[in-house]
């Protein structure tokens, strides 16, 4: 089922929004602010996030705002606000579709779905995408893809550009000391563990089994090597 996060401070729409959304076949989240939603992302990444503008706290704009810095799925808001100024806000700030309340939720079903389906068709799509196991890297969209689901995995900056260099080199160990060298943006210090964490990282969005990697491997005492 597709997985939709539901970020929303009212709990009569929550309830029956989530109740309409399953019985049409979604898996549903809930969260009431950011913190809750930041909590649910540390788990899944979802299919499609429906998030309201007003909310305590941190309101939904400013949420977009930092979530496109990591995140490429699909974004539906929600506003009580009809201006049009604040429909062309959100749509700016990186909304995918916007529908203000009161709503129709067959319309919102009827547009979830369009959604979906255009970010599946944008996915299956995608030519000449490297693969690595499960999974086929587009480096321009910070995001890795399961080809024919709509399945997919944001990535931030600095984990595409430590893909990319190593696919450089397929199949073959590429050295620390040449990853920490070329990376745009890394400060090497002399008890610096940055360049691990990051492929710690990666590999927990890359491999079925981070623990025990298939694909970015650790060459002791050398560097890493990324089979394909």
């Amino acid at each position: 089922m597709p997985l939709i996060f539901l970020v929303e401070d009212d709990a009569g729409i929550v309830e029956l929004l989530s109740a309409y959304l399953t019985l049409q076949g979604f898996e549903v989240r809930a969260a009431q602010h950011a913190q809750a939603l930041d909590e649910l992302l540390a788990l899944r990444t979802p299919d499609c996030l429906i998030l309201d503008v007003m909310l305590p706290g941190l309101d939904g704009l400013s949420i977009l705002r930092n979530l496109r810095l990591n995140y490429v799925f699909p974004v539906l808001m929600l506003s009580a606000l009809g201006d049009d100024i604040d429909r062309i806000v959100g749509l700016e700030v990186g909304a995918d579709d916007y529908m203000a309340k009161p709503f129709n939720p067959r319309e919102l079903v009827a547009r979830l779905r369009a959604l979906l389906r255009r970010n599946t068709e944008s996915s299956a799509t995608k030519p000449n995408l490297p693969r690595i196991g499960a999974w086929l890297f587009d480096a321009d969209k910070l995001r890795l893809i399961q080809p024919n689901s709509s399945q997919t995995c944001a990535l931030t900056q600095g984990e595409a550009d430590l893909l990319s260099l190593l696919l450089q080199s397929p199949n073959q160990v590429v050295s620390r000391d040449v990853l920490v060298s070329q990376l745009q943006g890394y400060e090497r210090g002399p008890f610096d563990r940055a360049m691990d964490v990051r492929i710690t990282r990666l590999r927990r969005k890359l491999e079925t089994h981070p623990e025990r990697p298939e694909h970015l491997r650790t060459v002791r005492g050398v560097g890493y090597r990324l089979d394909v």
